[in-house]
């Protein structure tokens, strides 16, 4: 799962939620305005701009394109599903 922090009025914010949505992507937006706890825990780990993404495996802070693409690749293939089953028909075996 990826979860985006950011706060009111945060144009970066917007953007990285845009480029989610965009790509299909399933996030949970807190609002760190909202939710002190967070705020703390994220400014005491050194995150100081958002926004502030945060996957099972990473976490940075303020709009980084390269880093949205990253977290993109790694929650589809966390969720990505494989099958073996027979009626299923991938082209696989095709020329």
């Amino acid at each position: 799962m990826l979860t985006v922090y950011g706060q009111p009025n945060c144009q970066p914010c917007r953007m990285a939620e845009y480029y989610l949505k965009r790509e299909k992507v399933p996030y949970t937006y807190v609002d760190l305005s909202e939710d002190t706890q967070a705020l703390a825990r994220l400014k005491k780990a050194g995150h100081m701009q958002t926004p502030i993404i945060e996957t099972p495996t990473a976490t940075t802070s303020g709009f980084n394109v390269d880093a949205l693409k990253q977290a993109v690749v790694e929650v589809q293939a966390s969720t990505a599903t494989y099958t073996d089953d027979p009626a299923i028909d991938t082209g696989a075996d095709r020329n």
